[in-house]
């Protein structure tokens, strides 16, 4: 997991090479980001990848494609976690 320098002081993270201190951040990052988008999964991602502020501003209106690859890749495999392979057409919000 990366910590930008920025996110690491906000978090109290002093040490971001320490993977306790690096892990703990990112899982309070990452909830800070499920609070702020509502638990909006997409969004969360989106913001993990390319910075809160930006999405913040733009939502889903934001098309990088890099992100949009980022955020779709991550949802696949949420999917496939939850649902199983064989079950990712049946997925809430699926468009296969």
């Amino acid at each position: 997991m990366q910590l930008m320098p920025s996110t690491a002081a906000r978090l109290n993270v002093r040490n971001r090479c320490d993977i306790n201190q690096n892990v703990s951040g990112r899982v309070r990052h990452l909830a800070w980001l499920m609070n702020k988008f509502h638990g909006d999964l997409r969004l969360v991602a989106a913001a993990y990848y390319t910075g809160e502020n930006t999405i913040q501003r733009r939502g889903l209106g934001y098309s990088n494609q890099d992100v949009v690859s980022y955020v779709a890749s991550v949802r696949e495999r949420f999917v496939r976690q939850k649902f199983g392979s064989a079950n990712i057409s049946r997925a809430p919000g699926s468009t296969r």
